[in-house]
């Protein structure tokens, strides 16, 4: 996956995640990478994407299977530390 500068440390992510996951959480990890990515994007034509995504990322909501807390869990990732991971890379503010 290629991420815009500053980029994500992919590496950090990857030693979080267990070795071997179902497809379901194969697919739960697209999902948030697909986020990350999108958020990092810098292209002028997906500013929308990246407000959302990014919203997304910074939101506290547990509701709903897709929530960015919810994928966090279901893939045993500590979702402070992710979120702080995602955050400090960007220079994000994070939600209060």
């Amino acid at each position: 996956m290629i991420f815009d500068e500053p980029s994500f440390d992919v590496e950090w992510l990857d030693a979080q995640l267990p070795t071997e996951l179902s497809p379901e959480k194969n697919l739960l990890l697209a999902v948030l990478l697909d986020a990350i990515n999108t958020a990092y994007s810098r292209v002028a034509i997906k500013k929308r994407a990246h407000d959302e995504a990014r919203v997304w990322i910074l939101s506290r909501a547990t509701n709903g299977l897709f929530c960015f807390v919810q994928i966090c869990e279901a893939l045993s990732l500590d979702v402070n530390a992710t979120r702080r991971a995602i955050v400090h890379t960007r220079g994000w503010k994070e939600a209060a």
